[in-house]
């Protein structure tokens, strides 16, 4: 019964995560950090590498904010409810993407200059 359950608890941890990373990839101030100790997991961070001002993961079963300034853990339970917690606290950290080079190929811009 407990193997179930930690199978259940991993799965809905790896579609959280595949939530965060569409919510977050290619937004600017959002960048990808691969954490050195093995089996943490990976983690978004909002701003410059030198003064990251909030990080974003998946631990279990919630998606964890983290305010740097505050030194506050904010545990949420969708990416809804992360992006609400971004519009009300975090203007601007949900901007639009920049476009990728598949962005660039469907559009037909790969050889323009923007």
């Amino acid at each position: 019964m407990v193997l179930h359950l930690e199978v259940k608890v991993r799965a809905v941890a790896v579609e959280a995560w595949k939530q965060v990373v569409q919510l977050l990839e290619r937004r600017p101030g959002w960048h990808l950090q691969a954490t050195p100790s093995p089996g943490a997991p990976p983690v978004w961070c909002f701003g410059p590498a030198s003064e990251v001002e909030l990080t974003v993961t998946v631990e279990r079963d919630a998606i964890r904010l983290y305010v740097v300034q505050t030194d506050e853990d904010v545990d949420l339970e969708s990416v809804s409810d992360l992006v609400a917690w971004l519009t009300v606290h975090k203007t601007g950290s949900l901007a639009d993407r920049v476009p990728g080079l598949l962005d660039k190929l469907k559009n037909g811009k790969l050889f323009t200059w923007d």
